[in-house]
C-alpha cells in the first residue's frame, strides 16, 4: 500500500486516478496545493531555467528535499502538512468509480486522516501519461 498524502509532483505530463472504494467507504480525496514561500502551485524545476537561479527556488528546493526524506516516516494523516508552508487550493472528493485526470506537475497529495480506512484500505488505480 502506497498512499502519498504529502504534497508532491510526479514525473509525467498527466496523472490518472480512479477511486475504487465502495461508496460508504469513500472519504477524503485528492488535494492540490500552493507552496506559500514561493507562491508556486507547480514544480518548475524542469520548466524555467531562470527561476532555478533565484533564491526563492533555492529555499524551496532545500525545504522540499528535507520534507521528502521524512514523509514516509510519519502516520498517514494529511493534517500533518504544515499550513504555514502549503495552502490547500482545491480538492477532488473521493467517490466510487470517479476518474480524475490532472497535470502531474501540480503539487498534490491524497487527502486522508489517520482515523479513516481502519477497517478497509483506500483503494484506487493510479497511472501516468508521459
Amino acid at each position: 500500500l502506497n498512499t502519498n498524502f504529502y504534497p508532491h509532483v510526479d514525473p509525467a505530463l498527466y496523472a490518472v486516478q480512479i477511486y475504487l472504494n465502495d461508496p460508504e467507504d469513500c472519504k477524503g480525496g485528492t488535494r492540490f496545493y500552493k507552496h506559500l514561500p514561493t507562491g508556486l502551485d507547480i514544480n518548475v524545476a524542469y520548466m524555467d531555467e531562470e527561476f532555478k537561479k533565484t533564491q526563492e527556488f533555492s529555499k524551496f528546493l532545500d525545504y522540499y528535499t528535507e520534507q521528502s526524506k521524512n514523509r514516509y516516516n510519519t502516520i498517514l494523516d494529511s493534517r500533518q502538512i504544515d499550513s504555514s508552508v502549503w495552502e490547500n487550493t482545491f480538492e477532488v472528493e473521493m467517490k466510487y468509480n470517479r476518474l480524475v485526470i490532472y497535470p502531474s506537475y501540480l503539487f498534490h497529495g491524497a487527502y486522508i486522516e489517520k482515523e479513516w480506512f481502519k477497517d478497509t484500505k483506500r483503494m484506487g488505480i493510479v497511472g501516468f501519461v508521459k
